[in-house]
């Protein structure tokens, strides 16, 4: 990202001079450049490879970037020249400028005031201080009082009040979920269909020791958006605190089927697994003599635990809740010493 002022003196030199630092960042006292005044000199461009190539069967295989293990590949530069063509200069108008406020939405969007309360609300949640958090929900607030619509009204209103839950989730007082749950109850009375707001009212209800309330919740955002990967994830987490451990695998395995990169699924799995073999184990020292087919269920839920407990350890998330060797951090699942002792 360049100053079109440092490219003025045109040749080689003007370049080496706009290139040789760049866009500086924070400078004191400095305000930002306009959008206007930035260029962008494009290095190039590259395709991130995927696992297999056209000729796979397999849709996700040949279709999903995998550029750590299978690599990237130039791209001609006639199709580089369609992409910059494409961005015009979306590039600049992300660097060049202040941060957009309530007002600078408001009056750029003053024609859709739906739009401009949902970006307002999106940019208070994106931020970190709490003042500016709740101001900008409470602009947001006031602009989708403007909008004319109910039901347009009631989208956005539910999607603000969403956002307040998740504000008081994140914070640290000790009724959190309570008053989170409230929001997200709002939330849903503005839009019924609303499933990240019945994800929400799920992991309220976990946070708050009632897994069978969850189990109900998230099942009915997973009804209305079957590929929400974090209610899938905390429904397994939901039926092991309930001991469905069958249950458990088999949500899990749904989730698989439609986000295979999910590494606290094979996890969920493995600890399932884990504690049906141990019932079926505790009913032979109980004295019961198992059949074959008993004997040999226990058998491949053993093998089962092994298997999904190291695919979740060998994932990438996993690696990186690894505690290095004489760290002081506390250990993380799958890490945990009940993890290695189902091991």
């Amino acid at each position: 990202i360049l100053h079109k002022r440092d490219l003025q003196g045109g040749g080689e030199d003007g370049f080496r001079k706009a290139t040789n630092g760049g866009l500086q960042a924070d400078a004191p006292n400095v305000p930002p450049p306009s959008p206007e005044e930035l260029a962008v000199h494009w290095l190039g461009g590259y395709w991130k490879l995927p696992k297999q190539d056209m000729a796979s069967t397999d849709l996700r295989e040949r279709v999903v970037s995998a550029a750590r293990t299978s690599g990237t590949a130039l791209v001609r530069s006639s199709v580089l020249a369609e992409v910059y063509s494409a961005l015009g200069d979306s590039v600049q108008q992300l660097f060049g400028g202040v941060d957009p406020s309530s007002k600078m939405l408001a009056d750029r969007y003053k024609e859709a005031p739906e739009l401009a309360a949902y970006l307002t609300a999106r940019l208070a949640v994106s931020n970190r201080e709490q003042s500016k958090i709740k101001k900008m929900l409470y602009d947001a607030q006031v602009l989708a009082n403007k909008v004319p619509s109910e039901r347009g009204k009631h989208f956005i209103e539910s999607f603000i009040v969403r956002c307040y839950g998740v504000l008081e989730a994140r914070s640290d007082a000790r009724d959190r979920w309570h008053t989170a749950q409230r929001h997200f109850l709002k939330a849903l009375k503005h839009l019924e269909s609303n499933a990240n707001a019945l994800y929400l009212l799920g992991m309220a209800a976990l946070e708050l020791g009632k897994p069978g309330e969850a189990v109900n919740l998230l099942n009915k955002s997973l009804f209305l958006d079957p590929d929400f990967k974090a209610p899938y994830v905390n429904l397994g987490v939901a039926y092991l605190r309930l001991k469905l451990f069958e249950e458990a695998i088999y949500i899990s395995e749904a989730c698989l089927e439609r986000h295979p990169s999910s590494p606290q699924c094979q996890y969920h799995i493995g600890i399932a697994s884990c504690q049906l073999a141990l019932l079926i184990e505790a009913r032979s020292r109980g004295g019961a003599v198992l059949p074959a087919s008993e004997q040999e269920l226990y058998d491949e839920l053993r093998k089962r635990t092994a298997s999904s407990m190291a695919e979740a350890r060998q994932s990438e998330e996993g690696m990186k809740r690894k505690p290095a060797p004489g760290s002081c951090r506390l250990p993380e699942a799958p890490w945990l010493e009940t993890d290695q002792q189902m091991l």
